[in-house]
């Protein structure tokens, strides 16, 4: 065997059998003891430490579990491993094995000269010891802005400029570079809310779960395990993950659900921050890797868009892989929304990121309507009578919107551009 990790079906039931037969625990050193029979140390210490990633805790069929991981183990995870040789092993105390195309950064000063900073900027920038939490005003990094919801705030943290300018470096060279799983379609170029459901039009039965407090339940340390993950030394990974992250100021906390407010206490992803839509992805790579993983052997699809999850297909039960996500969820560290649960069939209506999806992903007809009327309307009273809402630059609102509708329908594209045209924007 060499070390690349792809294993045929019957290598891969060997080695699942190797480690029943064993009856290895569910620790690195005795799983690869067991494979060791056939493998080379440092393959079966790093199909270990591969195992461990993918199931943290020990399956209940663990011959059947192990036998599918592990054919397709090369496809799913290789990025994201440790060096796969003894050889690789030994190069990497000297140079990072880096995902493909990331830039080289291997000092703080590296790093520091990569963004256009000092050492000092960067550790201003960086904040690693939460210096800024207790501070007011011009010294902190993010300004704070309350947005209602249906049930209570959503607070939004938006970087002031210096910091905003640092992190669209970061998404664009660095961050954007590395693959999310394929499952995940909220902010990625060519893909989008269609894409998402598109998978799921037609469906004789959809499910949709929620992931709760999305952002906020991303802490610092999972961000610094994507970077790590990705070939850059801890303390590389750590400046990079607090570049990325902020502890939301204590006077910022006041009236929040206490429950809300004690995650945004700690390091997390920034609901306002450029980099945090990527960045929530790839730590949502491995739960994304074990749904799908699970449905496909159910012959379901699956897939997501940011906090929004969607499972379809015929003859499941929907409380069952309910309570299957659910625990892969738990286990990776997140939690559902209990009441963002649902449960569509073919004779109801079937909405996916606000698209009804029973023939084809497209806005509801109300919308449609809506949308259509304000144009009608304002060919004969001018743009600016219909302009309620007092969007700054309306026409380009309105024609994002004209954009929405009628991606996924040329005919209605077709009729709103027509009534457009027929509208004086300049009054």
């Amino acid at each position: 065997m060499t070390g690349d990790y792809l294993y045929s079906p019957d290598w891969a039931r060997l080695l699942a059998d190797l480690v029943v037969a064993a009856r290895a625990r569910w620790r690195r050193s005795d799983l690869a003891a067991a494979m060791a029979e056939v493998l080379d140390d440092a393959e079966a210490d790093g199909t270990a430490h591969r195992i461990l990633q993918a199931f943290p805790r020990e399956p209940v069929d663990v011959r059947a579990t192990l036998a599918g991981y592990l054919v397709e183990l090369r496809s799913v995870s290789e990025p994201l491993s440790e060096p796969q040789t003894g050889a690789l092993l030994a190069a990497s105390a000297r140079t990072p094995v880096l995902w493909a195309g990331l830039p080289v950064l291997n000092t703080p000063a590296e790093l520091a000269s990569f963004l256009d900073l000092t050492i000092g900027e960067l550790d201003w920038f960086a904040d690693h010891g939460n210096w800024l939490r207790s501070h007011r005003g011009p010294l902190q990094h993010y300004r704070q802005r309350r947005i209602a919801k249906r049930s209570g705030l959503r607070l939004l943290e938006i970087p002031k400029p210096r910091l905003r300018e640092i992190q669209r470096k970061l998404l664009r060279t660095l961050v954007s570079v590395i693959e999310p799983h394929p499952a995940a379609h909220g902010f990625r170029p060519g893909r989008d809310a269609r894409s998402f459901a598109a998978p799921h039009a037609g469906g004789p039965i959809v499910l949709r779960v929620d992931l709760r407090d999305f952002f906020a339940s991303v802490p610092g340390a999972r961000i610094r395990a994507v970077f790590v993950a990705v070939g850059y030394p801890p303390p590389i990974a750590a400046l990079l993950a607090d570049l990325c992250t902020t502890a939301t100021p204590i006077a910022a906390l006041c009236g929040l659900d206490p429950a809300i407010a004690g995650l945004l206490r700690g390091r997390h992803l920034p609901q306002g921050a450029s980099t945090s839509p990527a960045l929530s992805n790839l730590v949502l790579r491995n739960t994304d890797r074990r749904i799908a993983g699970y449905v496909a052997r159910h012959g379901l699809r699956y897939t997501r868009y940011a906090d929004d999850l969607a499972v379809s297909g015929s003859g499941f039960d929907p409380a069952a892989v309910r309570w299957v996500i659910e625990k892969i969820v738990t286990d990776e560290g997140f939690r559902l929304h209990p009441d963002k649960t649902s449960v569509m069939r073919s004779h109801q209506r079937q909405r996916l990121a606000s698209l009804v999806i029973n023939t084809r992903p497209q806005v509801n007809r109300s919308e449609y309507d809506a949308l259509r009327a304000l144009l009608h309307n304002a060919a004969s009273t001018g743009a600016a009578a219909q302009n309620r809402g007092g969007h700054e630059h309306f026409r380009e609102h309105v024609f994002g919107r004209i954009g929405w509708a009628g991606a996924s329908n040329p005919d209605r594209r077709r009729v709103l551009l027509g009534l457009a045209e027929r509208v004086d924007w300049s009054r």
